[in-house]
């Protein structure tokens, strides 16, 4: 299955969820961040190419396909989080809500990362995946 454009798989993960675990929706949400397509490359003869992570040249859905299989393993998916939480260079109370603020839902990186459920995230992941493989019109329904 192939998304129907470049944003839609993005575009899903952040609108389609809204879960009673606050940490999955911030994950889908932090997750459509990190896919939009906007900065990821340059568009030749209607096609975005990016570099991966070995500085090949390919284009954005072949990359979007490889993280997408990383993302839907347990392992792969919290090697994300990590990374986004432990590299960000932004206020995790405003990119992951995480802090001693009344806007944010964990005290601190450890309790945001116990309180997902791995196997539920990933299948929410897959469903936003298969939802953005539908044609705009099926989707719309």
């Amino acid at each position: 299955m192939r998304p129907r454009s470049d944003k839609a798989f993005s575009e899903v993960l952040d609108r389609d969820f809204n879960d009673s675990i606050p940490a999955h929706n911030t994950a889908l949400w932090r997750l459509s961040l990190y896919l939009e397509p906007e900065g990821w490359g340059e568009y030749r003869q209607g096609v975005l190419w990016v570099e991966d992570l070995e500085g090949e040249e390919k284009p954005f859905i072949e990359n979007l396909f490889e993280i997408y299989e990383g993302i839907t393993t347990q392992k792969g998916l919290k090697e994300f989080l990590e990374s986004q939480i432990f590299d960000c260079s932004c206020e995790l109370e405003d990119a992951f809500f995480i802090g001693d603020t009344e806007e944010c839902d964990y005290p601190d990186e450890g309790a945001f990362l116990e309180a997902i459920d791995y196997e539920k995230l990933i299948e929410m992941i897959k469903q936003c995946w298969s939802r953005a493989c539908l044609s705009e019109e099926e989707y719309s329904k």
